[in-house]
């Protein structure tokens, strides 16, 4: 096992093993979170997505008065506004971070516990044109996906976990589908649509690949034999 690895998985396994559950509500998350059906391709092979597992995911680094750093999480509280809105869970000696974009598009819906309960430590990071290889994509990603360790230092993603939870998404994983034969979108596809079905098969392999990826993670003989996952042409 590399030091880099053994960084990366020694900080995951801080973190319950996800669940079935919280594997099936991230991929639903993924689908819902933005207007896939603007962005990504209707056909071939998709653009390139990767899950993985974030030690920090849902929190904000802060600096403290006596100059070392601490994690904080997002949290829900009653401000000038008639209801909960998200906000940074700062304590005494937490020096407010002014530069932190809206509060409600960091919390991607959710308070740090929330996110937690519901998708465990899982993220993603989508970057790449549609079509890209296999190889290229993660080479890609091993040059620009980082996560944070507890000093807030970024590091590099180990390669094995990359190959692990690449995934390629097309526009019909959002939930109202193009039409098969026009660009209308569609509030309620026909159920026997290729669309629909070309939205399970997606959701049939995020699942596949967040299994892995957390076999990878969690699984000591995995970890331990480093089996690589093959790269797929």
């Amino acid at each position: 096992m590399t030091e880099s690895e053994d960084g990366y998985l020694d900080l995951v396994r801080r973190h319950p093993r996800p669940s079935d559950d919280q594997i099936a509500a991230f991929a639903r998350f993924v689908a819902t979170y933005h207007s896939w059906y603007k962005h990504l391709p209707r056909t071939g092979r998709g653009e390139p997505f990767f899950f993985y597992l974030d030690p920090h995911v849902h929190e904000l680094l802060l600096d403290v008065v006596d100059g070392s750093g601490v994690w904080r999480p997002i949290i829900r509280e009653l401000g000038r506004f008639p209801f909960p809105t998200f906000a940074v869970g700062y304590e005494a000696g937490d020096v407010a971070d002014d530069s932190i974009a809206p509060m409600d598009h960091v919390a991607r819906r959710a308070t740090t516990a929330e996110w937690r309960e519901r998708y465990g430590i899982f993220n993603y990071w989508n970057h790449g044109p549609p079509d890209q290889p296999p190889a290229e994509a993660v080479e890609a990603a091993d040059r620009g996906l980082r996560y944070a360790d507890y000093s807030g230092l970024q590091r590099r993603v180990p390669s094995d976990a990359l190959e692990r939870g690449l995934v390629y998404l097309r526009a019909t994983i959002f939930p109202s589908h193009l039409d098969d034969g026009d660009t209308q979108l569609r509030r309620k596809p026909d159920p026997n649509s290729e669309a629909v079905r070309d939205r399970e098969r997606q959701f049939a392999e995020m699942a596949e690949e967040l299994s892995r990826v957390v076999a990878w993670a969690y699984d000591e003989s995995s970890a331990v034999d480093r089996v690589s996952a093959p790269v797929r042409a």
